[in-house]
């Protein structure tokens, strides 16, 4: 064999090698791909969480539902919170078809100096404003004696922080009367739910009332029908003085 023919049957050994690695890596990159498709059929599927129950969760009072359930205390140092002058009965509740009261009396011996003026404001000496009225400043000196101005039990005695010692009475056919800016003393037996009639002592005029202070001494008295105010004077006469605190 000449060097030109053991060439050519090296070059061929070499061509027929190189094609069988080439064979061989195609073969083993076809098997790699099968088996990555079975594995992937194959696979188990896997299935999301369940959800979180959330329904039977517990839930917590919240503070202001605390709050609403707080029973105040009626005591003569705490104001107790309503709307309708701040009274929380204490009794058995009136009876609202009842008729209202047919005898009255003047809650203390004195003239009537600022009148009651829902609407129409009227000036205020002590806060140098104007501003409404719900009731009737009586002129009496400190000490004067104040009587319940008609039959009734008392629902409340309290204090309040701009109008002073205060006693509320209530009467028949909704109605209520306030006597404030009292003296804080109070007669032997004048207590919440205690009956009383009218004309009887209750207290004496006192000088606690905040926004009133620089007015003469005097007995602030109001009376509303099913929690609305309405003029005391309509239901009993009292003596007006010469002149009224309106604008100076």
């Amino acid at each position: 064999m000449n060097k030109n023919q053991k060439r050519k049957v090296a070059g061929g050994a070499v061509y027929v090698f190189c094609a069988f690695m080439l064979v061989s890596i195609l073969t083993v990159a076809m098997l790699t791909a099968i088996s990555s498709r079975r594995n992937q059929r194959t696979a188990p599927e896997t299935s999301a969480p369940p959800a979180k129950d959330t329904a039977s969760a517990p839930v917590t009072d919240k503070a202001d539902d605390l709050l609403r359930e707080k029973e105040w205390e009626i005591t003569p140092e705490t104001t107790p919170p309503d709307t309708d002058h701040n009274i929380v009965n204490g009794t058995e509740p009136v009876n609202q078809t009842a008729a209202v009261p047919y005898s009255y009396n003047p809650p203390v011996n004195g003239t009537v100096s600022k009148r009651f003026s829902s609407e129409l404001a009227v000036w205020s000496s002590t806060m140098n404003d104007y501003r409404a009225h719900l009731g009737v400043d009586i002129d009496a000196p400190q000490g004067e004696a104040v009587s319940a101005f008609a039959d009734g039990v008392i629902s409340a005695i309290y204090s309040d922080g701009f109008m002073g010692d205060c006693i509320c009475i209530e009467h028949s056919g909704g109605m209520k009367s306030y006597y404030m800016n009292l003296s804080g003393e109070y007669p032997e037996g004048i207590e919440p739910g205690a009956e009383v009639s009218a004309g009887q002592v209750i207290g004496a005029v006192g000088s606690g009332a905040k926004t009133e202070a620089y007015d003469p001494s005097h007995l602030h008295f109001e009376v509303t029908v099913n929690g609305e105010h309405v003029d005391p004077l309509e239901f009993v006469e009292i003596a007006s003085a010469d002149t009224e605190y309106e604008d100076e």
